[in-house]
């Protein structure tokens, strides 16, 4: 046999065998790509991991602020009593 015979005795064995597991191979390629989008909406960008990490934040800002707020508002009475005036 040469060369190109037995090159084309091979390739076509892949063919064969591609073509008989075509199946599993459709359904390993699915899944394949359903973990990588599982994995993107999980880790990716705009992630439940970042949409969590944003909500933890706000919550902190929300509280800082509420805070700051109460902070002014004992600053305020207390420029009133200095001055003289009732709050």
């Amino acid at each position: 046999m040469s060369e190109a015979q037995e090159f084309l005795e091979k390739t076509s064995r892949l063919w064969r065998l591609v073509y008989v597991n075509r199946v599993w191979l459709v359904v390993f390629g699915v899944m394949l790509g359903a973990g990588l989008y599982l994995g993107y909406l999980l880790f990716g960008n705009n992630s439940v991991e970042v949409l969590v990490r944003l909500k933890a934040q706000r919550n902190t800002l929300v509280n800082n602020s509420k805070m700051i707020e109460e902070q002014n508002a004992n600053l305020q009475k207390q420029i009133f009593e200095i001055r003289g005036l009732k709050p």
